[in-house]
């Protein structure tokens, strides 16, 4: 196991590394903690409301065969067939929150003539992170089979948290092997406040229902896999997103998935945030700072 990656999680206790993967905790400006997610739910379940009643939407499409194996598409019949298209995937600590209240960054992003998909999945307990990880994946065939067969010149991954992790994951697959699309029709990804290294989420709040070991924690973490994503991602278009007021471990997170892609060869754009914290960015990002959507009409 290389040497790269931060290690000091080893030498916490559960309770040390679980306040780092608390965010709520650590900010002030609503309390108290339960107070905090409930505020962010209800602006993420506002904002996705006013997207499905304004935009020209597809929901509740099937792409596997389990209650939750859906997708909502904004965008779909009326921009036009080769648009580029954002699939965007919830966090919530994959237990947590849902395709249902996550359109929110639709209605920008749609004006700019980007395709949203919200892909949802099911969570835990009912699933562990490998069932996970294996949904998404079958919702990224799905989405780039429509994409191929309708001409999109571009697909992006992007989620934040627990979806900046399986956007990550994403990365790592070989496409062209799976499905017999062009290498470059998954152009890249943005990942906001994700989480590339599960291992210290093990023996916490956040593991234990996940059922997370050791090895399966390792297994699916994007920094396990970070030289097929490397390999991979020579051409692609990827952005990190952090907020300056996130945890320690938020931002040590994204801070050594980008280094490690970098020193790979891979370019990363980075933006930091000032003043935002582990909520904050996901709530404002999409639609405050125009090179995400800048990044995904690039046509280079």
């Amino acid at each position: 196991m290389t040497s790269e990656w931060d290690e000091t999680f080893m030498q916490q206790t559960r309770k040390e590394r679980e306040l780092q993967y608390s965010p709520s905790k650590w900010f002030t400006r609503i309390s108290p903690p339960a107070a905090f997610v409930e505020h962010h739910i209800s602006l993420l379940t506002k904002g996705s409301e006013q997207a499905k009643q304004s935009l020209e939407c597809a929901l509740n499409i099937s792409y596997g065969d389990k209650p939750l194996e859906k997708l909502d598409i904004f965008g779909g019949q009326t921009l036009p067939a080769d648009a580029p298209i954002l699939c965007y995937l919830h966090g919530g600590d994959w237990a947590m929150m849902g395709r249902e209240v996550s359109s929110f960054m639709a209605p920008p992003l749609m004006s700019a003539g980007i395709i949203v998909i919200v892909i949802g999945y099911h969570k835990a307990p009912e699933v562990d992170m490998p069932e996970i990880v294996c949904e998404v994946k079958k919702a990224m065939s799905y989405i780039l089979k429509w994409a191929n067969n309708r001409g999109s010149r571009s697909v992006y991954v992007g989620g934040h948290c627990a979806g900046g992790h399986l956007a990550a994951m994403m990365l790592s697959v070989d496409w062209t092997k799976e499905l017999g699309v062009s290498k470059d029709l998954l152009k890249g990804a943005v990942l906001v406040a994700g989480v590339f290294d599960l291992r210290p989420l093990v023996d916490t709040y956040i593991g234990d229902p996940l059922k997370l070991t050791r090895d399966v924690a390792w297994e699916c973490s994007p920094c396990r896999h970070v030289d097929a994503i490397a390999s991979l991602s020579r051409h692609r278009k990827l952005m990190a997103v952090m907020g300056e007021n996130d945890t320690p471990a938020f931002r040590q997170q994204s801070i050594q998935f980008v280094e490690a892609l970098e020193k790979r060869g891979v370019p990363v754009q980075v933006k930091d945030f000032e003043e935002y914290d582990h909520f904050q960015i996901n709530e404002n990002s999409w639609s405050e700072y125009k090179g995400i959507a800048n990044m995904i009409l690039s046509k280079d």
